[in-house]
């Protein structure tokens, strides 16, 4: 199990009841970066360090195109993302917020951390919360994919968990109208015939959180005349559930990890076997104990290597080129840069640039 699984998230139940302008998977970033706060002792500038590898284990992302993925996300949870968040006050009528929860999120493509700078607005509803919020797992989250699902278990949670702090009855089996639901869940302006409604907003998100969270909830339409005016909840735990909840997702974890080992240790012994990795080697640029400079020399810069010798075709022998041009990355690397944070992307801005440079006197030499 990773670290990820026994974090929870702490949220006021002011922002629970908030609604949550944004798609599901913005909204799923946002609640994994909440799951790094200390409410206790906050963040120092508001800031919380996020790692990629736990990202991308979160949405069970290992494609060629996560971090294509990744960028696209935190555009969309920067750009579209809004939490309207309304309260009494002084019983003159309500006040309405808006606000943008993370204006700033900074990444390099050489290391794993991520930065994600919290609006000062969100704040106060993540930090010194003595009364009137709610806390439940980030791993429950990272179960649900529906947008609706998501904002649906964490109102539930908030019910459920006051049941527990007050015995309340009313809270296990809470009542919420239609209109209530509808802006809950940001669907004012969508499924208009109730049908649709119920099947989007309630039918299957249910499902999904019976299926992936330890809740097991019912609901129940109650009318008024022939219309659905409100729905009635009925909320229980299933430690059943919980145990086989958290025994699949221990046993999806252990295959990902055990698929990634073997992979891995195909592809370092290709790498060792190599003799474009072991002259980096040799060189010093590369240790012998660092697999995953190795394994990502072979994956991501023997095609460049071998581009850089298809074309010198008058060399000496086949990897002429190739360590001529090591050779020289080797002597003109300041102590700088022998320090890089990835070295495997130094190298490859190096071999670019030489690459550049051979094609163009390749081209110049085909106009004589």
């Amino acid at each position: 199990m990773t670290l990820i699984d026994n974090r929870k998230v702490v949220q006021s139940n002011d922002l629970i009841k908030g609604v949550a302008r944004m798609d599901a998977v913005p909204l799923k970033i946002f609640e994994l970066a909440v799951s790094l706060i200390d409410p206790i002792n906050p963040p120092k500038n508001n800031i919380v360090t996020l790692s990629k590898a736990e990202l991308f284990d979160f949405f069970d992302v290992s494609s060629d195109s996560k971090y294509t993925r990744f960028r696209e996300s935190i555009k969309k949870l920067q750009e579209n993302s809004v939490f309207q968040v309304s309260y009494e006050e002084d019983k003159k009528g309500y006040k309405y917020k808006s606000i943008v929860p993370i204006p700033y999120v900074e990444w390099t493509d050489f290391d794993d951390e991520v930065q994600i700078r919290f609006d000062e607005a969100i704040i106060p509803y993540l930090i010194n919360l003595k009364e009137n919020f709610t806390q439940y797992l980030i791993s429950d989250i990272g179960s649900l994919n529906s947008k609706h699902s998501i904002v649906l278990y964490k109102w539930l949670t908030m019910n459920f968990n006051l049941f527990k702090k007050y015995g309340n009855i009313t809270s296990k089996n809470p009542i919420i109208s239609v209109k209530e639901l509808r802006i809950l869940t940001d669907t004012e302006q969508e499924y208009k015939r109730f049908f649709d409604f119920e099947k989007r907003v309630l039918a299957e998100p249910i499902e999904e959180i019976n299926k992936n969270t330890h809740y097991h909830v019912e609901y129940e339409k109650i009318k008024k005349g022939r219309s659905v005016k409100e729905i009635q909840f009925f909320i229980q735990e299933n430690k059943k559930n919980q145990e086989e909840y958290i025994n699949q997702k221990y046993e999806q974890y252990e295959e990902r990890e055990l698929d990634h080992t073997q992979s891995l240790n195909n592809t370092l012994s290709d790498a060792l076997q190599s003799e474009y990795v072991a002259y980096l080697i040799e060189k010093g640029i590369i240790k012998f104990n660092d697999v995953e400079s190795l394994v990502r020399a072979y994956n991501e810069l023997i095609p460049y290597y071998r581009d850089i010798c298809r074309l010198k075709p008058n060399a000496k022998d086949t990897l002429e080129p190739f360590r001529k041009h090591i050779n020289y990355v080797a002597e003109h690397m300041v102590e700088i840069d022998k320090k890089f944070t990835n070295i495997i992307n130094y190298l490859k801005e190096c071999a670019d640039r030489y690459l550049d440079k051979l094609e163009t006197q390749e081209g110049q030499e085909s106009l004589f």
